[in-house]
């Protein structure tokens, strides 16, 4: 909430993998010590939510 009078924008973005089972399979794999990409598609998609966030400001 901001002061009184003022006019305060806010926005809320919402993101979503369009298939997280694949994450889900991924981070068995890390739980099971087996080669994987786990780290390497949460990373992409925090890089993606930077950019979103990145455009806005």
């Amino acid at each position: 909430a901001g002061a009184r009078g003022s006019q305060e924008l806010t926005h809320e973005l919402e993101v979503e993998f369009i298939d997280p089972s694949i994450l889900y399979e991924e981070r068995l794999k890390v739980e099971n010590q087996q080669k994987n990409r786990y780290f390497e598609i949460v990373e992409h998609f925090l890089n993606n939510i930077r950019v979103l966030a990145n455009k806005v400001l």
